[in-house]
């Protein structure tokens, strides 16, 4: 039995050999003379497909104006009414007036649009200051010392306007 394995082994050995050799023979033909192609033809594809896009905008949303006239009177005996419009994009009202030193009377007046907030401003007056509620009191006189060139202002306080504008006026008649 034991001689059997080895002489087993070895048939195998060479009926494989013979089957290999068989099915590798460069003789052999195929019913088709020409051998089939590859069973899928591959393209080359190249696809550019690049975009720019450019959405910044700069929008500039603050804006600062200065309302600035400068009065001369050469006449006291007259009088002069001067007007500008307050914004709520405005920080101040300036009026600088061209005058004698002396006493002055000087009437301020103010329009506020309808259903706007009680906005408070404050007068300068060739250094002194004055608090005023044009809503409730559209009307604000007042009789005073003013040096030579004197400076008015008028300068919004806290709460802002909130879009609404007032428009005022000034009369300055001297004494």
């Amino acid at each position: 039995m034991k001689r059997y394995l080895p002489l087993l082994a070895l048939a195998t050995f060479v009926a494989g050999l013979a089957f290999m050799a068989s099915c590798s023979s460069p003789l052999e033909s195929y019913p088709i003379p020409n051998p089939p192609g590859p069973i899928f033809d591959v393209d080359t594809v190249v696809i550019t497909d690049t975009l720019i896009q450019t959405d910044t905008v700069t929008q500039i949303d603050t804006l600062v104006q200065v309302d600035t006239v400068i009065v001369y009177l050469p006449d006291t005996s007259t009088t002069t009414t001067m007007c500008a419009r307050m914004g709520s994009h405005q920080k101040e009202i300036v009026w600088m007036l061209r005058t004698e030193a002396g006493r002055y009377l000087l009437e301020f007046s103010a329009y506020v649009e309808r259903g706007q907030p009680p906005q408070r401003v404050t007068l300068s007056i060739d250094g002194a200051y004055y608090e005023w509620l044009p809503r409730d009191q559209p009307v604000f006189v007042i009789e005073t010392d003013v040096g030579q060139y004197p400076t008015i202002m008028i300068l919004p306080e806290n709460p802002a306007a909130f879009g609404h504008s007032i428009d005022f006026c000034l009369t300055v008649t001297r004494l």
